[in-house]
């Protein structure tokens, strides 16, 4: 086993490795804003901790040339170097606890990710593999090509923007601004206090419970895919709905009205509360709208 403890402005180190050594590696983190971690193949697992160091366990798959870490200005960048010569393998599993405040990007390309406890801005993108992050911190930024997103917050106001293009997303415990998509999956909020909310599902469905603020701001859209949307029971403002091919079911307010006598479409437009400033707009072009209230 190697252990290396590694401080000082000028850090710069290279790892001739072998396959299926393990490294370990100390690095001294202490006022270092943002980490930059990068690896093809394999699994990514970040953990927070009440440190100035940065500890890094690597299992090292038998494509791997080295293991580079560098300080480049203001940040760390830890990146699995792999020799594309080789035959593919399962990669490397990097684990890694770095100061709970530090900011992380996260580079892979067929490597889960997980975060957990690292509170500063965040930014993971993964091409093929999930994402999963539990975190307090007021700036996510998540995504996969092809795999899921989920997304627990500290119920601290910010900002999440979460994707995938084929896969899941989920978002909890969030609040303050949140942006969901995918191409071909569901998403799934609930347990937050959002007051603007975005989602959008081209082949998939999207469901919001106990998640929003009274005055939301809201819109969600489906092309394939049913709504189902809980509310706040005091939200006050304009509620727009509609679906093309499906029904809508309003447990609250008036009924929803054909767009056309002889067409299949439905919607439903009206005022709730007390002229509150909240807007909720959803819509589906092949399926239904539930609405309803915590």
């Amino acid at each position: 086993m190697n252990k290396t403890l590694l401080t000082g402005l000028a850090l710069a180190l290279a790892a001739n490795v072998g396959a299926g050594e393990r490294i370990e590696r100390s690095i001294d983190c202490s006022g270092t804003p943002l980490i930059h971690v990068i690896n093809a193949a394999g699994d990514i697992e970040i953990t927070g901790a009440t440190t100035d160091t940065c500890e890094i366990d690597a299992s090292i798959g038998n494509r791997v040339q080295r293991l580079d870490i560098k300080e480049r200005g203001d940040r760390i960048k830890i990146e699995v170097v792999y020799d594309s010569s080789k035959r593919r393998d399962s990669g490397t599993s990097l684990e890694i606890v770095v100061p709970r405040g530090v900011g992380l990007k996260v580079s892979a390309t067929s490597a889960d990710i997980s975060v957990d406890g690292v509170n500063g801005g965040l930014s993971l993108q993964s091409v093929s593999g999930d994402v999963q992050v539990e975190t307090r911190s007021n700036a996510i930024w998540a995504s996969s090509t092809s795999g899921d997103v989920e997304v627990e917050g500290g119920s601290t106001d910010g900002k999440a923007e979460l994707s995938s293009t084929s896969g899941s997303v989920e978002a909890f415990s969030l609040a303050g601004y949140l942006n969901a998509s995918t191409v071909s999956g569901d998403i799934e909020v609930a347990e937050s206090r959002l007051d603007t909310v975005k989602l959008n599902a081209v082949s998939g469905s999207i469901e919001v419970m106990e998640a929003v603020t009274p005055d939301v701001d809201l819109d969600a859209e489906s092309v394939s895919g049913s709504i189902e949307l809980s509310l706040h029971a005091g939200f006050s403002g304009r509620v727009d709905i509609s679906t093309l091919t499906g029904g809508i079911d309003n447990c609250f307010g008036p009924k929803p009205v054909r767009t056309s006598r002889y067409g299949p479409g439905r919607t439903l437009n009206f005022e709730q509360g007390d002229g509150g400033k909240g807007r909720i707009r959803a819509g589906t072009v092949n399926g239904g709208v539930d609405l309803c209230m915590d």
